[in-house]
């Protein structure tokens, strides 16, 4: 009965995130990671956090916390926002201002 009642918390807690979302995060912040020039190893080691955990939030199954966006918006220079963007805006390359 036990776990009846863990299945649903985690169904009713866990956020839903969409697939389109998972990639357009995923290609902001790997964009970004690319133009400073890092490995995904060596922005988890300047965040201070594992590699697999870096990786989680590249592929947009972690979102991380707010010190963590601050702290990639000062590595990369790219605005959180557009970093976390989750809406279709940045999706061609006209209007995606980390692809230039």
């Amino acid at each position: 009965m036990e776990d009846i009642y863990k299945k649903r918390y985690k169904q009713q807690v866990q956020p839903v995130i969409h697939k389109k979302v998972k990639v357009e995060m995923r290609k902001n912040l790997k964009e970004a990671r690319q133009r400073a020039g890092m490995t995904q190893q060596q922005m988890a080691d300047k965040l201070e956090i594992s590699l697999v955990y870096y990786q989680k939030i590249e592929q947009g199954s972690r979102t991380g916390d707010f010190v963590l966006w601050d702290m990639l918006e000062d590595i990369t220079g790219v605005h959180q926002r557009i970093l976390r963007e989750i809406s279709n805006n940045h999706l061609d390359k006209e209007s995606n201002p980390l692809a230039h």
